[in-house]
């Protein structure tokens, strides 16, 4: 009786530390974000904030065409409330601090160092009675993974999304790069960090390859903490082949390599997911889980703010999993603790976007409006049921039943057939798939299919989980359950990765005309060119901007007659030749897919031009 008194009063003990653990990890995480903001704004005035926002707002309405750009919202009253906020978080980050003291946070930094050195030790420990086959494939597997995402680095041309992301965010600097918004493809923690690289690098040194490398790399090293940890944590084949699948899947290898958020995101999320996982099974290791739980996701936060939808799943699986447990309410008070400093710092994080550019900006992407009722509900199932999985996950007349059938029955099999240690892990995949549902019908949008990429890994994993639990239910010897996992994953990437490879011809078909006709177009020396092309608009300017040439005088136009003269007209082959532009226009060149009229006098100098080849 005694004995269980004081087992009781341990693990409270270890609850309340938790509890003050988790407030001088908000403390601190606030500090580093107001630390960071202060290095932004503090020094800058406003006349010079303003001036860089208003640039780039100028150059940006060309890149969101035919779209109008939202008016920014800054005034020198919100640039003043903005300075003022942040020295308010500076101040109280700082006295919170100093309330807690210096020796309790000396305490608690030697206790989270405790936990990171048992983690090592642990997975050192695994590593080693794995089988000299089993050390062998994950090295396979992961140089397989390195190796698909290196060759397509290399043989995938820059596309004008990353390319939006280069020049409208990343060149401008930090301080726009943390406060523009308006042109809704702001993935701003990627852009810092690719700003970074591009400003600490030599100048000859290739600026998309830097803006491409955290994906790759940072990706990569994220991809494989999380193989490790789940290994430890399931089992290594789950690992094994839930990541393979997932890693060799067509929109992961282009999110991988991709200068966008997307990429990094993949990694908060199974940094998040682990961290869950952990912290559902007690108290042990709680400093760490809760350190990975913050940090990932305000990173998977200001990475892309699509990161709701898997940080609610998660969040839904951690209150859910320990509702009944011992300690349930004060282990849920302290999910709630988590949740609330987590959104509370990435708030901060986003509020100059807020104060700057206007929260309409941030909240009311033009891309992804909110439908009708009627619309909504008509087009919900074809949208996600239908589309969205034949994108994630293949051909829709296999892989929506499946879906439906792991969904439906999958979890009830896994409860039935597998360990008991496997049901907070397979619970945890099927809420966070399902989770984003209801988020979504409340917003009343046809989200993106690259917004839900996630749930392919929760899918997998389900998956993988329910082949291993009728393996043990079958008794079926572990040679078989890898012979056929291995050739089911060898089969799909064999038949994903070629397919996926064929789409790289249409990037570099784009890029390769693009040089030609920025070739052609600075040996005219034009002094205007009028286009109704807003990709290649977009892809002249980055062109001369990563180059480091002088802009293409490149001006967007609509269907109305142009009030300036203008020495060429770009078009598509296909489309119609404005009215404005037929009387006196011939063609003065063409590329491929691409025609570039001039007025028939200037046209008459120069005769035909035609690209090598053509």
């Amino acid at each position: 009786m005694t004995f269980t008194l004081c087992a009781l009063s341990f693990t409270e003990l270890i609850w309340v530390h938790s509890m003050r653990y988790l407030l001088l990890l908000f403390t601190a995480t606030v500090l580093l974000a107001a630390l960071y903001l202060a290095g932004l704004y503090a020094f800058t005035p406003y006349a010079t904030m303003r001036a860089e926002l208003e640039a780039a707002n100028q150059q940006g309405w060309a890149a969101i065409a035919p779209l109008a750009l939202p008016r920014l919202a800054h005034t020198a009253t919100r640039y003043a409330v903005l300075r003022g906020t942040i020295g308010l978080a500076l101040v109280g980050a700082i006295g919170g601090l100093v309330a807690l003291g210096r020796q309790r946070i000396r305490r608690e930094a030697r206790y989270l160092g405790r936990d990171i050195r048992l983690v090592a030790l642990a997975l050192n420990c695994f590593w080693h009675r794995l089988g000299r086959g089993e050390q062998w494939t994950a090295g396979i597997v992961l140089l397989l993974i390195l190796g698909v995402r290196c060759w397509f680095q290399t043989h995938s041309a820059f596309n004008p999304d990353e390319a939006v992301s280069c020049d409208y965010f990343v060149w401008p600097g930090a301080r726009v790069t943390a406060s523009f918004y308006t042109l809704p493809n702001n993935h701003i923690l990627y852009n810092l960090i690719g700003g970074t690289l591009l400003r600490l690098a030599p100048a000859n040194a290739n600026p998309e390859l830097l803006l491409r490398l955290p994906s790759l790399l940072l990706g990569f090293v994220g991809m494989g903490i999380a193989y490790a940890m789940l290994a430890r944590l399931i089992s290594f084949r789950v690992a094994t082949f839930s990541l393979g699948f997932m890693e060799l899947a067509p929109e992961t290898i282009v999110y991988s390599i991709g200068a966008r958020g997307y990429g990094l995101q993949m990694a908060c999320v199974y940094a998040l997911f682990l961290a869950v996982l952990v912290l559902r099974r007690g108290p042990a290791l709680h400093r760490l889980a809760w350190t990975v739980a913050v940090a990932a996701s305000v990173a998977g936060f200001y990475l892309i703010p699509t990161f709701i939808y898997p940080f609610l799943g998660l969040g839904f699986g951690l209150l859910a999993g320990v509702v009944g447990q011992p300690h349930g309410k004060r282990r849920a008070a302290h999910g709630l603790v988590g949740g609330g400093a987590i959104l509370l710092v990435t708030g901060l994080l986003y509020l100059p976007v807020g104060l700057l550019s206007g929260w309409s900006a941030l909240l009311a992407n033009p891309y992804v409006e909110r439908l009708t009722a009627t619309h909504f509900w008509t087009y919900f199932g074809p949208y996600y049921l239908w589309g969205t999985v034949g994108v994630l996950l293949g051909s829709q007349l296999v892989m929506v039943p499946a879906l439906l059938l792991l969904i439906s029955g999958g979890l009830w099999l896994i409860r039935r057939w597998a360990p008991a240690a496997w049901w907070p892990v397979a619970a945890l995949a099927w809420t966070t798939t399902l989770t984003p549902l209801p988020l979504m019908i409340l917003q009343q949008v046809f989200a993106p299919p690259r917004t839900l990429h996630y749930v392919v890994f929760f899918v997998l994993l389900l998956a993988i989980l329910l082949f291993e639990a009728a393996v043990r239910h079958v008794r079926l010897t572990g040679r078989l359950a890898w012979l056929g996992l291995g050739l089911l994953l060898t089969a799909y990437a064999g038949y994903r990765v070629p397919r996926q490879a064929d789409t790289l011809v249409v990037d570099r078909a784009f890029r390769n005309q693009a040089l030609h006709v920025d070739h052609w177009l600075r040996a005219q020396r034009p002094r205007r060119i009028l286009t109704g092309l807003n990709g290649y608009n977009l892809y002249l300017r980055h062109l001369a901007i990563v180059r480091r040439q002088p802009l293409l005088p490149v001006r967007l136009v609509g269907e109305n007659p142009a009030t300036f003269p203008s020495d060429y007209f770009m078009l598509m082959r296909g489309r119609t030749l404005p009215a404005w532009v037929r009387p006196s226009a011939v063609l003065a060149y063409e590329y491929d897919q691409l025609l570039i009229y001039s007025p028939a006098t200037f046209a008459d100098k120069q005769g035909l031009k035609t690209a090598p080849g053509q």
